[in-house]
């Protein structure tokens, strides 16, 4: 996967920021994560990168493939977002989705065109 442009890290940031105003009120409730905390699909064995996800506590992780404990792998997302760019808008908007409909605590995916 190619580097992020500076107009989808902007996107990022925004919509990272605008969730926390949003949930200010709420944030002993809920946290919100950047793309280095993956998304597990216990389901699939699979993780992703989300550009930005929100789980609410207790917020779960998973183990990493030797059974120690993880920060960066998050099992239980509400919210997960995706900036779509010319080289992940495919992937993102199909086989990506797909595995994410597959989690149970998710109730929103938000795609954003960057366009």
């Amino acid at each position: 996967m190619s580097q992020a442009t500076g107009t989808h890290e902007a996107f990022v940031i925004r919509i990272g920021a605008l969730l926390l105003a949003y949930l200010d009120n709420l944030i002993d409730e809920y946290q919100v994560f950047g793309s280095n905390v993956k998304i597990v699909v216990v389901e699939r064995q699979s993780d992703f990168n989300a550009d930005l996800s929100v789980a609410q506590e207790p917020v779960q992780y998973a183990a990493t493939p030797a059974g120690h404990p993880s920060k960066t792998l998050l099992k239980n997302p509400k919210i997960v977002v995706e900036v779509l760019s010319k080289s992940t808008r495919k992937f993102d908007m199909t086989e990506k989705i797909t595995y994410y409909k597959l989690i149970p605590s998710l109730q929103y995916i938000l795609l954003v065109d960057q366009y």
